[in-house]
């Protein structure tokens, strides 16, 4: 009897400190799910006791906790499933004592049926996917204290029709919010340093975002497809607008970019139909290819002294363009840079260009006179092709390459060349390209004194100008 009552002793103890273990909060990386207290009876000595002697005092959870699954880290709660079926959810503050910090991975994902959450203060991040797809979402309030929200943790919430993300948020994830189409409103906190490449990709509803003061730079097709997006103002801290950030953007009409932006990316604004002006410093070194490809009522765009090229695209189908001053610097215009700038009548190019792109300016209907200048070397095939109103042209000396057709259904009637043409048959050129620069003016290389007349004349007075100057020329050569 003795023994036995010292084996009830030391079993009571044991149960005394599983009591006293289960009551505190769990120990790192400890899996758990919550449950319903345990009815299990201990065997001590082969015998069955009495249920209020030997039942395992396992803590009770909290009632709002037992649809999810979860477990402990650093005595901080990470959840990472729910099993309910409610359509309001309210995910609780703690479990077993400790703070629910993290929502996890695909914690909610997919679950169509879900109409609101509600997110305790206590939580500081949302992990990647935690509510991918959950398409009937129509409102989430995130708390004051969130600090990370992760790549795709609210992509396709289709109904989610607007968002404040709090103070304490310092980034925003990849494609965080993509596809959300019915996100009208974004408030986003001035504080806000980094906003992930696609965060807000194709929220079609969105109207109007104020970019943050402290943001570093605007990642790539972070805004591209909000459809509905009027007018973007860039903060001073961008140092850059990385490729296709505002692309797609349909009725963006406005663009401000304030000096301490450096390079604006691949078709940035490209697609940008509606939009009509767009303000660029002097800090921006840099311009993508097709940055502003197809944005056919932009009528002005001032370009920056710091350029070194034009690229490929630039301004390719802005057919509203009026006027392009190419600033001192720029040594080369790349391919289709203005290619179907159908309004484009004015066209200055600086003494340090060397070389114009392939369609370069191919289809720029409006161009009357071309004034290549003293150190370009190329000029590309299909260069000024389909220009049907440019009726003078001005060769460099120095040129040395011609591509095929590159003045092509142009209506030349004047070709003016400042060197001798033993030069000019120097140049590589193929017959037909040859052929198309009739007729030709040897040694002059300032054909057009009347050039302002002609600029602002009649297409029919502007060739009866040229062939006045023509026949003037040929006159003081033959004196």
């Amino acid at each position: 009897m003795k023994k036995k009552q010292n084996v009830l002793r030391r079993g009571g103890a044991l149960a005394a400190a599983l009591v006293l273990w289960a009551g505190l909060c769990g120990s790192a990386g400890s899996l758990r799910a919550a449950a319903e207290p345990s009815s299990e009876v201990t065997e001590v000595s082969g015998e069955s006791s009495a249920p209020s002697e030997t039942k395992k005092e396992t803590p009770a959870k909290d009632s709002a906790a037992k649809d999810f699954e979860y477990y402990l880290e650093n005595k901080q709660v990470v959840i990472t499933k729910y099993n309910g079926s409610d359509t309001e959810i309210t995910i609780p503050a703690t479990i077993e004592g400790c703070p629910v910090t993290v929502i996890g991975y695909n914690t909610f994902s997919i679950r169509s049926s879900i109409t609101s959450v509600q997110i305790p203060s206590t939580v500081t991040m949302i992990q990647p996917n935690a509510f991918y797809y959950c398409k009937g979402i129509t409102s989430i309030k995130l708390p004051e204290g969130l600090v990370d929200i992760g790549n795709h943790a609210f992509e396709k919430c289709y109904a989610l029709t607007n968002i404040t993300i709090p103070d304490t948020v310092t980034y925003v994830g990849e494609h965080a919010f993509e596809d959300c189409k019915s996100l009208s409103s974004v408030t986003l906190p001035d504080s806000l340093p980094l906003i992930g490449e696609g965060a807000f990709k194709n929220c079609s509803s969105l109207s109007g975002v104020a970019l943050p003061s402290a943001l570093l730079e605007i990642g790539k097709e972070t805004f591209s497809g909000c459809g509905e997006l009027q007018e973007v103002t860039v903060e001073k801290n961008v140092s850059e607008i990385k490729a296709g950030a505002f692309s797609g953007c349909r009725k963006l009409k406005k663009v401000t970019i304030l000096p301490g932006t450096l390079t604006i990316g691949e078709e940035a604004f490209a697609d940008c139909t509606a939009l009509s002006s767009v303000s660029i410093p002097a800090t921006v070194g840099s311009i993508g290819a097709g940055a502003f490809r197809d944005c056919p009522n932009l009528s002005e765009a001032a370009l920056p002294d710091g350029l070194k090229s034009i690229q490929p695209s630039t301004f390719s189908g802005c057919s509203a363009l009026l006027l392009a001053a190419i600033p001192e610097g720029v040594t080369e215009i790349g391919e289709h840079a203005f290619s179907g700038c159908g309004g484009l009548s004015e066209l200055t190019l600086p003494d340090s260009l060397t070389a114009v792109g392939n369609d370069a300016f191919s289809r720029c209907t409006a161009l009357r006179i071309v004034h290549l200048p003293p150190n370009v070397r190329t000029i590309g095939a299909y260069a000024f092709a389909g220009c049907a109103n440019l009726t003078a042209v001005t060769l460099p000396e120095g040129t040395e390459e011609i591509g095929d057709e590159a003045f092509a259904r142009c209506a030349l009637q004047t070709v003016s060349y400042p060197g001798s043409e033993q030069q000019f048959d120097a140049i590589r050129m193929n017959s037909d390209s040859k052929a198309l620069l009739q007729p030709l003016i040897f040694g002059e290389s300032e054909p057009f004194p009347l050039l302002p007349v002609i600029i602002g004349a009649s297409a029919a007075a502007a060739a009866a100008l040229l062939l006045l100057i023509v026949f003037l020329l040929r006159k003081k050569r033959s004196a």
